[in-house]
């Protein structure tokens, strides 16, 4: 893989979002050897922001759909996916949409690594968090406050 950061890459923030976005992917680099309306095809897979990423990527690689060297950049893109970092978060209760973005820029912003999040439902968790990242184990949660308090 180049040594490139992918504004494409970057935006994802879910492991459920990196799995779709990589099967999007898949599509766009399938529909290169197909079809010559490579923007059709992008429009199909892609959001609306999720392409614009992509077409600033290319133009940053300064190239387009249309050229050979574009499959090599969306295959980088996917490489550069695949290889984030996961953190994983241990919550109570399935987040919504909106707070697990939130968690994912915090986690981003904490370990000045861009990761993807993952989320895994643990019901013994008694508020807070618990985050798995790069081996290490971090509990945000009462758990221990709890038991503390339970032992007095």
């Amino acid at each position: 893989m180049r040594d490139q950061n992918y504004r494409l890459s970057q935006s994802v923030r879910t492991t459920t979002e990196a799995k779709r976005l990589l099967k999007s992917l898949d599509q766009i680099i399938s529909s290169i050897h197909s079809t010559t309306d490579h923007h059709e095809n992008i429009s199909k897979a892609l959001t609306t922001s999720q392409r614009q990423l992509l077409l600033e990527d290319l133009q940053n690689n300064d190239t387009t759909l249309t050229e050979p060297n574009a499959e090599g950049i969306i295959s980088d893109i996917r490489s550069s996916i695949k290889e984030m970092p996961v953190a994983t978060i241990e919550l109570a209760f399935q987040p919504s949409a909106h707070f697990t973005e939130e968690v994912a820029d915090n986690i981003n912003a904490m370990t000045k690594t861009p990761c993807i999040v993952e989320i895994k439902l643990n019901p013994t968790i008694s508020g807070g968090m618990v985050i798995y990242f790069q081996g290490r184990h971090y509990d945000y949660s009462l758990n221990d406050k709890f038991n503390e308090i339970s032992k007095v």
